[in-house]
């Protein structure tokens, strides 16, 4: 085998390499390091093999256009396989990384042939190692810290968007490679393909940023969505989720709850405990149904539960704290009821899980002459 071709061979596996470990370090894996090895090394030898023995024949093999390296769209194929998560961000994080390993192979030819032809293979794979070495942990890290996340929280618009943008820096990139072997001076090549890479990472940039805008629309709508002292769901998050359970088209029980004698609390302690004495049992509420979500508090002592789970019931009546110091929790009365089964629209359901809480209550205060506990 001659130099050359060894020199190339050894370039287009350090490409290979990288944008494997690209894809690894930004996706959700699915399998171990080895079996994802072994389905890139399935499509890099046949891949090899094209090369040594038909592309080396191909008109301008060797001139740095990187035509073949539209072959590696093949390797699409592992990066689905391999890992986990929706399939629109498996094709995102695949053209974006094939695109970053594609960039930094270009801008080295470009500087390759700064250094004439007769060395174009060693330059080039000297150039690009080094690149590689120097922008690769600054690309990982940005795209951690400031693309990923966003990717993740992207809507299906959204991520269509993306796709249609890896994808055709991808192909750009292969593109503009192939047109700038084209007789002109290098430096000028150079520039041009900086400013295509410059763009490129703009465009990038400005879909992060609608992103991260439509993520802090979300922010707020959470903010809008939370009660502030007990960091529940108020009565717009409360809508939400019964609009929610509606639309699944199954059974849930609503549970209304009111705290006992929690005027009394207020009256004794004043004000700044009582609303200590409220975070508290938000956050026993929480921890008994095992997470915000399903839990609401409507206004002052009165809290909703949404749940699919006929036994939070007897799970809140045993809600219990003790770190107000010597401030006892008087309990709480529940009311339930069932949707559909037992009331055929919201409203219905709210009255009548409203009606059975005070039927509680009531039966509670004229049990047997003492002050009874709901827990």
């Amino acid at each position: 085998m001659e130099l050359g071709l060894f020199l190339n061979i050894i370039t287009v596996l350090e490409i290979i390499i990288v944008e494997f470990s690209s894809i690894w370090e930004l996706s959700r894996r699915k399998h171990n390091f080895l079996a994802a090895a072994g389905t890139y090394a399935a499509v890099t030898i046949p891949l090899l093999l094209f090369m040594c023995l038909v592309a080396v024949n191909l008109p301008g093999y060797g001139n740095g256009s990187g035509g073949f390296m539209i072959l590696g769209a093949f390797y699409f194929i592992p990066a689905m396989l391999n890992y986990g998560g929706d399939k629109k961000t498996r094709i995102i994080i695949a053209f974006y990384s094939f695109s970053y390993g594609l960039a930094i192979f270009g801008i080295a030819v470009r500087i390759g042939y700064l250094f004439g032809t007769d060395v174009l293979s060693a330059a080039v794979l000297i150039a690009q190692t080094l690149l590689y070495l120097i922008s690769f942990p600054v690309y990982i890290h940005f795209s951690k810290e400031k693309v990923m996340p966003y990717i993740q929280k992207a809507n299906c618009s959204q991520k269509n968007m993306l796709i249609r943008y890896t994808i055709a820096s991808f192909i750009l990139i292969i593109v503009y490679n192939n047109i700038m072997v084209v007789d002109s001076p290098m430096w000028m090549k150079l520039v041009v393909y900086l400013l295509l890479i410059y763009f490129i990472i703009l465009t990038y940039r400005l879909g992060v940023s609608y992103l991260k805008a439509d993520d802090d629309k979300h922010e707020l709508n959470q903010l809008a969505c939370t009660d502030r002292l007990t960091k529940l769901g108020n009565r717009l998050a409360l809508r939400r989720g019964l609009e929610k359970l509606q639309s699944e088209k199954e059974s849930f029980y609503l549970l209304f709850l009111d705290l006992n004698d929690f005027k009394s609390v207020n009256d004794k302690y004043g004000h700044v405990v009582g609303d200590e004495y409220l975070s508290a049992f938000a956050e026993e509420l929480r921890r008994c149904v095992g997470t915000e979500e399903g839990c609401y508090r409507l206004a002052g002592d009165e809290f909703v539960c949404l749940t699919k789970e006929r036994g939070l019931c007897e799970k809140i009546k045993k809600i219990s704290f003790a770190n107000l110091g010597d401030i006892e929790f008087l309990g709480v009365s529940v009311g339930i009821a069932m949707y559909p089964e037992e009331a055929g629209s919201i409203p219905e359901l709210l009255e009548l899980a409203d009606k059975r809480m005070y039927e509680q209550k009531k039966a509670a205060k004229s049990g047997d002459g003492r002050k009874k506990r709901s827990i």
